[in-house]
């Protein structure tokens, strides 16, 4: 009789382990970002659609190199966060979910107070206006630098429509 309750003793503590076990892996699985606290005095860095001020995709950098990137619409913002690396202007996005938009987890930044002429007159070499003109339209809009997706070759990706603007930037 002892044997068979020593038996039973052991069979609940092997399930009583695997509960354990399966219980740490789903958190860990499932919530690693869920518990992540954004508070926007926290944020460091903002970027937006170059399209308008404001929209469905765009992105914040924050203090202990945590982002948050939302790639939905008004109603469902469809936001998540992860961590990035920043090496000199090469913004990595690490377990940044790639789709139409995002094709590539890295990026480089052109703050706009670091180029010369050459960046306007390559940024702008397809316009029908003066480049200086689109540089001060930049300027005037309250952008304060572009951010393009790196290919996997390390080329930025500028024959896109899409790219994103700083709106605000306190990396430095």
């Amino acid at each position: 009789m002892s044997i068979f309750i020593w038996l039973l003793a052991l069979i609940k503590m092997k399930l009583f382990i695997a509960h354990i076990t399966l219980i740490f892996m789903m958190s860990f699985v499932c919530g690693c970002d869920a518990n992540v606290e954004l508070k926007e005095e926290d944020k460091i860095f903002h970027a937006g659609p170059n399209m308008s001020g404001f929209g469905g995709t765009f992105f914040g950098l924050y203090k202990n190199n945590i982002y948050q990137f939302c790639d939905g619409d008004f109603m469902n913002p469809g936001c998540y966060t992860g961590e990035y690396e920043l090496n000199g202007n090469i913004l990595t996005l690490k377990n940044l979910k790639l789709n139409g938009h995002e094709k590539y987890n890295r990026f480089i930044i052109y703050r706009y107070a670091e180029q010369d002429s050459s960046y306007w007159q390559k940024k702008y070499s397809n316009s029908p206006s003066n480049w200086e003109q689109s540089k001060q339209s930049d300027i005037n809009s309250g952008s304060q630098g572009d951010i393009y997706e790196l290919d996997n070759d390390g080329k930025p990706v500028k024959d896109v429509t899409y790219y994103y603007v700083i709106r605000l930037d306190k990396l430095k």
